[in-house]
Parts: structure tokens; sequence; C-alpha cells
């Protein structure tokens, strides 16, 4: 019983068990593919929808919020079946219809639409050919490194806060290893799969770490612009699920768009 109150009350614990997990479930999940990729990223889809709610103060028990996920749905079929023209048509719509429905929450639509499920799809994108997903084991790699390193030299250098107003726990040390790291382990990446050109995987590694770190940024700020601590309690020692994945939502993007290079 006491190494199980130890462990519920370790915060560091917590994060490294559930950080496992989640590692072994997302290259698992990569790995498989097909309709068990898309089943889970739409399950992230609604918990992250559910968490920007929460941090916008809107409730959740309504239309619209039902609306969205319906919304949702099909996007994600017509994705999954490759009926990208009838994506565009639905996806604008939805937009339209949210705007006109959440009036004066232009903001959290704009979020909604672009910050949480924009990333998402194009994730799906990605995992839908061997490139795609050999360009999604490199970003696990990138964003991993990012925050491992990131948080083990911020609490083992310390030094001068990144972004304080933000971020209290940011350091320059801590971005700065996150960087040179995540560079590295690009060369690594590059190195097992007989890429060749480390110097352009070293910077777009390091580019990669950079935008992570933007993406957990930015996530912060909304937290504080909304005086909100954590999205929500869904994952032991990492809060909600846009704690742990507000860095990815901004790396997909990099590297969809370095797949398309």
């Amino acid at each position: 019983m006491g190494v199980i109150n130890y462990f519920y009350n370790n915060i560091l614990l917590k994060r490294l068990f559930s950080s496992i997990i989640l590692i072994f479930f997302a290259l698992y999940l990569n790995n498989k593919g097909g309709i068990f990729f898309f089943i889970a990223t739409f399950f992230a889809l609604v918990v992250l929808s559910i968490e920007l709610y929460k941090i916008f103060d809107i409730k959740i028990y309504q239309p619209i919020f039902f609306k969205n996920i319906l919304f949702y749905a099909t996007f994600f079929i017509l994705i999954y079946l490759n009926l990208y023209s009838f994506f565009f048509i639905a996806y604008a719509f939805g937009f339209i219809v949210s705007f006109l429905i959440l009036k004066h929450k232009y903001s959290f639509i704009l979020l909604s639409y672009t910050y949480i499920l924009l990333p998402l799809i194009l994730l799906l994108l990605l995992s839908k050919s061997d490139h795609g997903k050999i360009i999604i084991y490199w970003m696990f790699i990138v964003v991993w490194t990012t925050d491992i390193s990131g948080y083990f030299f911020g609490k083992l250098i310390g030094g001068p806060k990144l972004f304080p107003a933000v971020s209290p726990n940011k350091t320059w040390s801590g971005l700065i290893f996150g960087v040179i790291i995540s560079g590295l382990g690009s060369i690594l990446f590059s190195y097992f799969l007989g890429f060749g050109g480390y110097i352009n995987f070293f910077i777009m590694g390091s580019l990669g770490a950079i935008i992570t770190t933007a993406g957990d940024l930015f996530e912060s700020k909304l937290k504080r612009m909304n005086n909100k601590k954590d999205a929500s309690n869904f994952i032991p020692g990492h809060g909600g699920l846009l704690d742990r994945l507000d860095g990815f939502l901004f790396a997909i993007l990099y590297f969809y768009i370095l797949s398309l290079l």
C-alpha cells in the first residue's frame, strides 16, 4: 500500500509511466495504420475538442458540440475513402455553420478547426502511405527528444526562463539542449534509414524542436488567457491530452510540409 501511495503522489513517476504507455501506443498505431489509426486519431480529436471547450468555458452538452463531432466524423470518413473534393466542401460548410451558430466565439471556432482539427487531418493523410509513416516516426523522434531533453536539462541546469509569463517551467537551457539533441536524433534517423544528408536532417530536426516548443508555449498561453492550469486530468502526471499533444499539433504541420518537399 505504501508503494502505491508513493506512486500516486509522485508526479515524476506518473509522468514517466504515462509517457511510456503513450509512446508504445503511438508506435504501435503508426505501424498498424489503417482503420485502427483512424479510430484512435478520431478519439483523440474528440478528447482534444472537449478540452478546448473546457479551456474556453463553453458548455459541452449543447447542439453545437454534437454538430461538430458529426462533422468531424464525416471529415474522417471522407479522408479514409479518399473523397478529397467532398472533404473540402464539407470542411468549409462545417466551418461556416460553426461561425453562424457560435456568435462572438470566432477565435474559438478558428482554433477548433485549425489548431485542433487541421493537424489531425494532415496526420491521417500522412498515415495513408509508407512514406508518410516514416515521416511520422521522424516526427515522434523530434517531439519526444524535445520534450524529454527539455524537461531533463531544464531541471538539471536551470538558468534563465524561456518565457516565464507564459510557461514558468521552461528554460533556455532546456530549449537549447532540446534543439541539439533533436538534431542529433534526426541524424541517427537518417543514418539508420540510409537517407544521408546529415546536415540537412540536423537542421530540419532542430527547427522541428523549435516549432514543437512553440506549440507547447502556444497552448500554455491559451490556458493562461483563460485562467486554466491544465486542459483536464485525462493523463496522470500530464494533465489533459492537449497538454501532452500541444507540441505535436504544431509539429504535424511542419512535418507535413517536409513530406511535400
